[in-house]
């Protein structure tokens, strides 16, 4: 994902608050641009981010739901 859609999402959600104190340090990783668009935009309507979730905290959800939401493209039980 570029820079600009995970902007575009963001005020799609109007997230820009909640992810502004760890939104520097997603730019300067390598996560942002190995995340996909549709499962960013799933992610973000179905959590309510705090202000106070660290960086870690929501990579920890992000993958979380990553695993969850792909669920049906590979064979695990639930």
């Amino acid at each position: 994902m570029t820079e600009q859609q995970f902007l575009d999402l963001l005020d799609d959600h109007d997230a820009h608050r909640n992810i502004q104190p760890y939104y520097e340090q997603l730019m300067s990783s390598q996560v942002l641009r190995s995340m996909d668009v549709e499962l960013v935009d799933a992610f973000l309507s179905h959590f309510e981010l705090s202000e106070d979730m660290t960086f870690e905290e929501f990579m920890g959800l992000y993958k979380i739901f990553e695993a969850v939401y792909e669920k049906d493209k590979f064979p695990i039980i639930y």
